[in-house]
């Protein structure tokens, strides 16, 4: 700088700072008038929001009357007559000085109002500033009209208000299917141009330029120009029920008078015209083949791609059903038919009740009557909005049926699998005398996928098997295929001709499994280890032989079993029901050993015993029947050489013949009769042969005080009988034990 002045360089330095300056403040100044402005304008709605809760809880029943539910509109007005807000205006560069007024066309405020069933209100306000072309300059973001929402909702139908001789509201209104009344409301403008009281108005409908029904004229009654007159205006008959989006054109003719009586024609004379489109919500369906696949069509062209869906050519083919359409319109679809697609799924049919199923599961998707479409499956509101559906087939998965041919056996019917599943486990059948091998025509692994036959295989039952269900023909296989501590099982009655001997140092247990072992020929003899019998019976029929031959080893007779010998003679042979050797028997509680049936005259011998020790424990039972007096009679165990033990609790019971005997003691054998022992004897004397309970020719019986010696059906008690030779003991233990 000089005296002078600024030279140009500084100049031009100082212009480039201001102009800096200039680019940094100008943004920052709009962006405080922009904040500025939006910090008003949502001051502004939060003002009126809460003005219309102070409204609603003092006009309640003015908006809702005694409905429980519903929508209403507070408008600016409202709040301002009743002094719950101030005549606010808004100044700024956008709106000046511009009064948010409801009556204002051009600058409106209102709050929409809905009432829930639980009592509580929900407030939506609309605010918004615009231009004199009715632009939106600034408002509430995405302002849409909601007084007109809220008339739809609460089911009123759309308005026309008459505001001045301009026309009738908004230019175009959009109606729907259930709007066949419409209301023309009267209302007073800014002008003073209104209806007056008993004045008329005339209109005529029109679609697609021709005229619908006749004109008609309706009156008003407004009188004073106070407050409103609502009239309701008919609509054709075809739009009570549209099948398609259409616009009608309301043409309206008459006069409106000024306060001061001018009247003024509507349109210049000429009327006025307000466009209502008719909406009809359409459904756009696709279909799903949900996993099946199109056998064929009725349709050239269609078919399911890749992604499932049936497509038309390369097009997704979509049905449209509209709102309260009627079926069959289009000749295509149908509310439960998929018939006409030929779809097929491997396993599957359809639902022929429910053909389509949509992807939350819902079934139908027509009225009660199956004629019209309704909204409430997929669409929230089909009267008012179009729908996009997708729709699957709904399928059923097949189930199938296994009939079981049992073959002469039982226990096995039917059984049901599903399409995929496995057949097994499958039914075990039974038949008496013989064994399931198995099934024909079905295994357990195959997979069902139709409706199968299984007959059942039987082979003749062999006589014995062990526990790990091994068949064996002869006893003696069973016990040598039968490992230590297993289980020999009698699978019938049966009659085995064959010796059997368990010669090893193991313990096997034979149970009868309520079956009859007759021996025809041979006998089981154990030699070695132990021999367990139970649950059921042994029994010889063959001379000389017993049951069971103990020669070493240990036969236990286990509860259940019976040893039996109902082979009878004339002659005293060696046949009897159990004979020891050498070794051990013991008779448990609940076995039982028998001798004699029939009407014979012979020798009934239980057990014959030549050495080893012979013990009958508590609650087992010796039974020995000659069942002729005549006979030699019935002997209960015959001593010849080795030690008896009958214990407290054992029962041996003895009957008929002259020579019936409960124990005998022969050579030198030693027999115990201990305390609590039973013995019965029934019989007479027959050729001086009289019945005994203890029979001595050698040897010795030793019985204790307290043995139950009873005689029945006129036997003479005799304790004993010795023969010359004989040199033999009967002992009785008054107050010892033996």
């Amino acid at each position: 700088m000089n005296k002078n002045g600024f030279t140009m360089i500084e100049l031009i330095v100082a212009i480039a700072i201001m102009g800096v300056i200039m680019i940094i403040a100008v943004p920052s100044v709009n962006y405080i008038q922009n904040n500025n402005r939006d910090t008003k304008f949502r001051t502004y709605e939060k003002a009126i929001t809460s003005s219309s809760k102070l409204y609603t809880d003092q006009y309640v029943e003015d908006l809702f009357g005694s409905k429980n539910t519903g929508c209403a509109v507070i408008r600016y007005e409202d709040l301002k007559d009743r002094d719950l807000i101030e005549d606010i205006q808004i100044k700024d560069t956008i709106c000046d000085n511009s009064k948010i007024k409801s009556d204002d066309y051009k600058n409106y405020t209102y709050v929409l109002v809905r009432k829930s069933k639980n009592g509580n209100f929900n407030y939506e306000t609309n605010t918004s500033c615009r231009s004199t072309n009715d632009e939106l300059l600034y408002g509430t973001p995405n302002n849409e009209n909601l007084e007109e929402k809220c008339k739809h909702e609460d089911g009123k139908g759309p308005e026309i208000y008459i505001r001045d001789t301009s026309g009738l509201g908004p230019p175009t209104y959009k109606a729907y299917y259930y709007d066949d009344v419409l209301n023309i409301k009267a209302t007073i403008s800014d002008s003073g141009v209104g209806l007056m009281e008993g004045q008329t108005l005339d209109y005529q409908w029109f679609k697609n330029g021709s005229p619908v029904g006749n004109k008609t004229t309706i009156n008003f009654n407004n009188k004073n120009y106070e407050g409103s007159k609502t009239k309701p205006i008919k609509t054709p008959g075809d739009i009570s029920k549209p099948t398609k989006t259409t616009t009608y054109r309301l043409h309206v003719e008459g006069t409106v008078v000024d306060i001061d009586g001018n009247a003024t024609p509507l349109g210049n004379g000429k009327g006025i015209d307000i466009d209502f489109t008719y909406f009809v919500g359409t459904a756009f369906i696709s279909l799903h083949a949900n996993g099946g696949s199109m056998a064929s069509s009725h349709y050239s062209g269609l078919s399911i791609k890749s992604d499932g869906y049936v497509y038309n050519g390369d097009n997704k083919y979509v049905q449209t059903v509209r709102y309260k359409q009627a079926l069959g319109t289009d000749g295509l679809w149908n509310y439960n038919n998929s018939s006409w697609l030929n779809l097929v799924r491997t396993g599957y049919h359809i639902d022929n009740t429910k053909e389509w199923k949509s992807s939350n599961g819902v079934h139908s998707i027509y009225d009660d009557d199956k004629k019209d479409y309704k909204d409430t499956d997929f669409c929230t509101n089909l009267r008012t909005n179009n729908c996009y559906v997708d729709l699957y087939a709904n399928w059923i998965i097949n189930t199938y049926t296994l009939t079981y041919d049992n073959k002469g056996g039982s226990g096995c019917s039917t059984q049901t699998r599903n399409h995929g599943d496995k057949w097994g486990p499958l039914c075990t059948p039974s038949r008496a005398g013989y064994r399931f091998t198995g099934w024909s025509g079905v295994k357990a692994d195959d997979i069902a996928t139709k409706n199968v036959t299984a007959t059942a295989n039987w082979t003749v039952l062999e006589p014995y098997y062990n526990q790990n269900g091994t068949y064996f023909p002869t006893l003696q296989q069973a016990i040598d295929g039968t490992g230590n501590g297993g289980t020999i099982y009698l699978s019938k009655d049966y009659n085995d001709k064959e010796k059997a001997t368990l010669n090893k140092n193991k313990k096997i247990r034979f149970n009868a499994n309520g079956h009859t072992l007759n021996l025809t020929k041979e006998h089981i003899v154990v030699t070695n280890g132990t021999f367990y019998v139970t649950n059921g019976t042994i029994n010889t029929m063959t001379k000389n032989m017993s049951a069971i031959f103990a020669d070493g080893g240990t036969l236990d007779l286990e509860s259940g079993i019976t040893v039996s010998n109902t082979y009878i003679t004339n002659e005293e042979l060696d046949t009897q029901a159990i004979k020891l050797k050498s070794g051990k028997v013991i008779m448990r509680k609940g076995s039982t050993v028998n001798s004699g049936v029939g009407d014979k005259s012979g020798y009934a011998r239980s057990v014959l015993i030549k050495g080893g020790t012979f013990e009958m424990q508590n609650g087992s039972r010796i039974n020995a029947n000659a069942t002729k007096k005549s006979g030699y009679g019935a002997t209960g165990i015959n001593n010849q050489g080795g030690t008896v033990k009958i214990r407290k609790g054992a029962t041996i019971y003895v009957t008929k013949g002259g020579k019936a005997r409960a124990v005998i003691a022969n050579n030198s054998g030693k027999s115990y009769v201990y305390n609590g022992a039973k013995l019965t004897i029934t019989g007479e004397v027959n050729n001086g042969k009289a019945p005994a309970a203890l029979y001595v020719r050698n040897g010795s019986i030793c019985y204790e005080e307290g043995v139950s010696i009873t005689w029945k059906d006129g036997a003479k008690e005799k304790a004993h009988k010795d023969k010359d030779s004989g040199t033999g003991k009967i002992i009785k233990k008054d107050n010892g034990k033996c």
